[in-house]
C-alpha cells in the first residue's frame, strides 16, 4: 500500500511540476517511473489476489464436497460419520490428495472397509484411511 501511495504522489508532483515548468523531463520521468511500476508491484499483487481466491475456492469445495460424501456414506449405512477430503490443484485440474473416514467408535469393521473403498473409488485415490471419531 505504501508503494501505491508513494507512486501516486510522485505522479502529483511530477504532473504539478509540469505545468509549473513545463519541462518535459518531468513527464517522461513519471512515465518511467509508472512503468517500473507496472512491471514490477503489479504482477505481485495481482498473483498474491489470484492465490487467495484460488485457495478460498479449494476450501469450500472440499467442504461442499466433505458434507456430500457424509450424507452419502450415512445413507447407505445409517451410521453417522465425517469426511475430510484434501484438494490439490494438478496441471489437468483438481483432484481429492486424501481423505479421512471418520466414524463412531462402535463401527463394525465390515462397514467401515465397504465406505473406505466406496470413497476411494468417489474420490479416484487410494489415500483414504478410516479413523474413530473422539466421543464428545
Amino acid at each position: 500500500m505504501r508503494v501505491v501511495t508513494a507512486f501516486c504522489l510522485a505522479c502529483v508532483c511530477a504532473e504539478l511540476l509540469v505545468q509549473l515548468v513545463e519541462a518535459g523531463w518531468a513527464r517522461r520521468c513519471i512515465k518511467v517511473v509508472a512503468g517500473l511500476y507496472i512491471l514490477t508491484v503489479q504482477p505481485v499483487q495481482a498473483s498474491a489476489s489470484i492465490e487467495g481466491v484460488e485457495t478460498t475456492i479449494l476450501t469450500e469445495a472440499a467442504k461442499r464436497l466433505n458434507e456430500m460424501l457424509a450424507a452419502e456414506c450415512e445413507a447407505q449405512t445409517g451410521i453417522p460419520v465425517r469426511v475430510e477430503t484434501e484438494l490439490e490443484q494438478t496441471p489437468d485440474g483438481i483432484r481429492a490428495a486424501r481423505a479421512i473416514l471418520w466414524m463412531p467408535p462402535d463401527s463394525p469393521a465390515q462397514v467401515q472397509t465397504q465406505l473406505v473403498q466406496f470413497l476411494q473409488k468417489e474420490l479416484s485415490t487410494d489415500a483414504v484411511t478410516a479413523a474413530e471419531e473422539a466421543e464428545p
